[in-house]
């Protein structure tokens, strides 16, 4: 926990042990089997069939949805993913929200958030993703250069550019995406890429300048666990009390501290509380 905290705080990232074949099936089976908004915001009542969606770059799982998602609740409150993020954070986190999204492949330009970027989710925040298709080179893989969330590290890059502070601190806070020849020669190297085969978890501080480039080959699937300080849904949602038809799915640990407080904002307590 401690050599993979310190890792996350250098570099920006970490791997995480990968999620077992059977799993990684029955979560894709469950997103396949429900509908999805076309492109990367939830809005609106109308969702579409997958097939329906292939046409654009995305296509997205409303909150709601991807809470319902076997085995991924019980991935993202792993004793030793949760250790690691108070490490991190430096506090008992709260889960502010998971996500899970296509991106579709195709020879269309990048958009969104398939341009560099950083986040700013919360004071302190960190993302746990897993990836439920095969990513590689060419299959949209997390794309982060290494360091750029490390304030020490901006610093310095900011002192040696010579356009001055104003010019470098516009560029990584006022620009809101970023084309790669930009980063590059901006932040002076490569970006690392996150591949790996289906099941492949990994942990992110995502205010790094990241991207998810388009998938020139396959369809990729992903999902998102975040955890933060701040406790603050990003998307409504109806907490659900353990016990209940309902929630079968969540893990009966999450009755036990510390869960019921990382969770307390999916969970309905009750009126005994």
């Amino acid at each position: 926990v401690v050599k993979a905290a310190d890792t996350l705080s250098h570099l920006g990232h970490v791997s995480l042990p990968d999620v077992d074949e059977q799993r990684v099936a029955e979560m894709r089976a469950f997103f396949e089997a429900q509908p999805v908004y076309p492109g990367s915001y939830v809005a609106g009542p109308e969702r579409y069939t997958l097939d329906q969606t292939r046409g654009g770059n995305f296509a997205t799982y409303p909150l709601s949805v991807v809470f319902n998602c076997p085995h991924l609740t019980e991935i993202a409150n792993t004793p030793e993913t949760l250790a690691i993020v108070e490490r991190f954070i430096g506090t008992t986190p709260t889960i502010l929200g998971y996500a899970a999204w296509w991106s579709f492949a195709q020879p269309d330009y990048p958009i969104e958030a398939q341009l560099f970027h950083l986040d700013g989710d919360d004071y302190r925040f960190v993302k746990t993703f897993i990836y439920l298709t095969d990513v590689g080179h060419e299959d949209g893989p997390h794309t982060i250069f290494e360091r750029t969330q490390d304030f020490d590290h901006l610093r310095a890059i900011r002192d040696d550019w010579p356009g001055g502070h104003h010019e470098f601190e516009n560029w990584l806070f006022g620009m809101q995406r970023k084309s790669d020849g930009q980063a590059k020669r901006v932040l002076g190297t490569d970006p690392v890429e996150m591949t790996g085969p289906r099941g492949t978890c990994f942990m992110a501080n995502t205010f790094a300048v990241h991207k998810g480039p388009p998938p020139r080959k396959s369809d990729r699937l992903i999902c998102q666990v975040l955890y933060g300080v701040t406790p603050r849904l990003q998307e409504t949602i109806t907490p659900l009390r353990l016990g209940t038809p309902e929630a079968s799915h969540l893990p009966p640990m999450l009755a036990d501290a510390p869960y019921d407080y990382i969770n307390r904002l999916f969970l309905d307590p009750g009126e005994d509380g």
